[in-house]
């Protein structure tokens, strides 16, 4: 049996990378493990049928996304024009961001299947 990875790719990849973008914080980190992912995904033999793509692609993203995420420096402030939106006050949303970076350094720090928990139902309502 061929799998179709361009029509699993097209269909599941966007889901992925936002999956690990939750994770991660930033596009180019999420871009990287996305990438990372399905080259190893690629190159495996699939000697399983597969009944729902977009679950198993979440769940093997997550967990590279969260050891990357562990091993990553920790992040620079931001400059301030980088926070300015048109929704909430720049203070509002610098403790926005500050909370979020927080909350996602809480759960990189927890053991894979404790932090999978928190980051798979909130990777849904992307």
């Amino acid at each position: 049996m061929s799998i179709d990875w361009e029509s699993i790719a097209a269909e599941h990849g966007r889901m992925v990378i936002q999956t690990a973008m939750r994770v991660m914080g930033n596009a180019v980190d999420a871009e990287d493990v996305c990438q990372e992912m399905f080259l190893e995904l690629i190159s495996k033999a699939f000697p399983v049928d597969v009944r729902n793509w977009g679950a198993y692609l979440r769940k093997l993203v997550v967990f590279p996304s969260l050891n990357r995420r562990r091993q990553r420096r920790p992040v620079v402030a931001l400059p301030v024009e980088t926070l300015v939106s048109a929704e909430l006050s720049p203070h509002d949303e610098a403790v926005r961001r500050e909370l979020a970076e927080h909350l996602r350094s809480l759960i990189a720090a927890l053991p894979e299947r404790e932090a999978a928990v928190f980051v798979f139902p909130t990777a849904k309502r992307i």
